[in-house]
């Protein structure tokens, strides 16, 4: 899965707000303390009027998210340095860039059977079982990276069509619906325990990925106490027509997808006009949990005053946005919000360079309904889908 679906093009100027502010504003995101009395009430206030929320504080270990941002940038380097090499010895594509049909992409994948994935369970991680020697591993795996060849890199790692996950490179980046260049953006998809995991960095990735699915799951549980608190036909349809509860609707995360995302520097004057790090769009999912980037970019569409705003972060932050499918299964209550990726500049107008990120797209598994019109979640994706040309 991706994480851009509809897209809409609004040109407006930016309205800076660089910092977390509680005060009054005509859109607010609220900025919420995780372990508040009225954070569960706030977030979901939040949702509901602007698509997005900031959790200030929140379980996640940020150890996590700084060694992803550190080892992983190294890592795609390498894989785009790999892509290069191989365009220029005319090896063409690998043999795993193959179209695919609907039904390859979306079915749930199988356990993975790959001996680092099995050291690591997934989600069952806590605080006090965060590997002590994770710098240790880290300095490991850094030291394959170092003596591996990038073009066997990028073959060994090159994206799957058929599964989705893998490295892809800037020149598979995609186009949001509505906009004509690709965004300028490398990243790998990481699906768990089935899709393939570089040997060339540590398990952080996957601890990161536990770490934020609990936390999805739980904000997804105050999601559905709102349900049935004020939308008695949506609730209604949990039931009766779902099954489940909505933190269940995520079934075994095999179809959630953490995505480790660079952004990297460039001259505006040498890409194509309009190419921006991330056009403006919405996500396909139900939520999207976000640690903050390693720099800012992040801005969000208001329909009330036809403008962007940037999100409100601070360091160590995550934040959490509806998705499309959410939108669906509510009848709009919760907004799926256009956003997009802009390179900034600081307070001094110096252009910020590259950009981490390392979105964790929360999926519905394939059956779950949503809709009338979309009686199974596999179908909203599959259109979504073919809207960014993933599929035909």
């Amino acid at each position: 899965a991706n994480d851009t679906s509809t897209a809409a093009s609004p040109q407006k100027e930016t309205k800076q707000s660089a910092t977390v502010c509680d005060g009054a504003s005509a859109f607010q995101i609220a900025a919420i303390d995780f372990n508040a009395p009225d954070a569960a009430e706030r977030f979901v206030q939040s949702l509901r009027t602007t698509g997005f929320a900031v959790l200030r504080t929140h379980p996640v270990e940020w150890q996590l998210v700084d060694t992803v941002y550190n080892e992983w940038r190294g890592f795609l380097l390498k894989c785009h340095e790999g892509t290069h090499v191989v365009d220029e010895c005319g090896a063409g594509t690998p043999n795993n860039v193959v179209s695919s049909d609907a039904k390859t992409i979306l079915n749930n994948r199988e356990p993975g059977t790959s001996e680092q994935l099995n050291q690591s369970k997934v989600g069952a991680a806590s605080a006090e079982r965060l590997v002590a020697d994770l710098q240790t591993e880290v300095e490991a795996a850094a030291g394959r990276l170092a003596v591996e060849d990038a073009s066997n890199l990028y073959k060994r790692y090159a994206f799957d069509m058929a599964m989705q996950d893998g490295y892809f490179p800037m020149k598979v980046s995609e186009v949001a619906k509505g906009a004509t260049v690709k965004d300028l953006k490398h990243y790998y998809h990481c699906y768990f325990p089935g899709g393939r995991y570089p040997a060339e960095v540590s398990n952080a990735a996957q601890q990161l990925f536990g770490q934020a699915t609990d936390l999805g799951k739980q904000l997804l549980g105050w999601i559905e106490a709102d349900i049935r608190a004020t939308l008695p036909e949506t609730a209604k349809r949990l039931d009766e027509r779902c099954g489940c509860t909505l933190p269940e609707s995520v079934g075994d995360l095999s179809n959630t997808l953490l995505r480790v995302l660079h952004y990297p520097a460039y001259d505006e004057s040498k890409v194509e006009p309009g190419a921006v790090r991330a056009a403006a769009h919405e996500d396909i999912n139900l939520i999207t949990v976000l640690p903050s980037g390693s720099a800012r970019g992040l801005e969000v569409w208001c329909k009330e005053d036809q403008t962007w705003h940037q999100v409100p972060v601070d360091n160590q932050c995550i934040i959490v946005n509806c998705g499309d499918m959410l939108q669906e299964l509510t009848d709009h209550a919760y907004v799926s919000t256009t956003h997009r990726v802009v390179k900034p500049r600081d307070a001094k107008g110096t252009a910020i360079r590259d950009r981490l990120s390392v979105p964790v797209f929360m999926h519905a598994r394939p059956d779950f309904y949503l809709s009338e019109r979309f009686p199974r979640a596999r179908l909203y994706l599959e259109e979504r889908l073919r809207e960014l040309g993933v599929l035909k």
